[in-house]
C-alpha cells in the first residue's frame, strides 16, 4: 500500500550534508572499502561523485547511492525531473516520490522503510559513481582471460578482432565481480 505524501513537508538537505550521508551509508554497507566522495556545485545545480578502486561492483554501490539523488533524468525525452526521498538514519534512502515529469508516473514511488523515515529533498541533483581497476586486479583478470581462452592476454599478441573480444571479456569480469 502506498502512502499519500504531503508535498510541502519535505525537509531540504544541502549537497554537502548529502555527501556526508552517502559516505556514512557506503561505509556501513561496504566496510573496509575506501571511497572518495566529493560534492560539486555549478550553475543550475550540484552533484556528488563517488570513486573507488576494485571493491564492490558499480551496480552494488549504485543501489546505495542512487536514492540520494534529488533529481531523475528521462533520456527518452531529455527531461530532468524532481524526486523526494524517504531518509532513515538506519536504513538509508529510498525514492519517496517523483514530480514534474508529466508522463503519468508522478506520485508515490516507494513507501517508507519504518516510522523513523523522514521525507526529504536531497540537495544534490545526481550521485555519479565510478569504479577504478588496480594494476594488480588488471593482471589477475588478464591471467584469467588467458586461462579461459587458451591464449596469452597481450595487447600486441592478438589480431584486432581477438584483442577486442579479449578486452571485452576482461571488462565483463571486472563489471560483474566484487573484490
Amino acid at each position: 500500500m502506498t502512502e499519500t505524501i504531503p508535498t510541502a513537508s519535505a525537509r531540504w538537505i544541502d549537497t554537502a550534508d548529502v555527501a556526508k550521508l552517502v559516505r556514512k551509508h557506503l561505509k556501513k554497507e561496504f566496510p573496509g572499502v575506501k571511497f572518495s566522495v566529493r560534492s560539486s556545485r555549478y550553475s543550475g545545480g550540484s552533484s556528488i561523485d563517488v570513486r573507488w578502486t576494485d571493491g564492490p561492483t558499480a551496480n552494488a554501490v549504485d543501489k546505495v547511492t542512487a536514492p540520494f539523488s534529488g533529481s531523475k533524468f528521462d533520456g527518452m525525452i531529455d527531461l530532468q525531473y524532481g524526486a523526494r526521498t524517504w531518509y532513515c538514519p538506519e536504513h538509508g534512502a529510498r525514492t519517496g516520490e517523483t514530480y514534474g515529469h508529466g508522463m503519468g508516473d508522478d506520485g508515490p514511488a516507494q513507501s517508507r522503510c519504518c516510522h523513523r523515515a523522514e521525507l526529504v529533498k536531497m540537495g544534490a541533483d545526481y550521485v555519479h559513481t565510478q569504479r577504478g581497476m588496480s594494476d594488480e586486479l588488471r593482471t589477475e583478470l588478464e591471467e584469467r582471460v588467458a586461462r579461459e581462452t587458451g591464449r596469452p592476454y597481450a595487447a600486441n599478441g592478438w589480431d584486432d578482432r581477438a584483442q577486442c573480444w579479449g578486452s571485452q571479456l576482461l571488462y565483463r569480469l571486472f563489471v560483474d565481480e566484487s573484490r
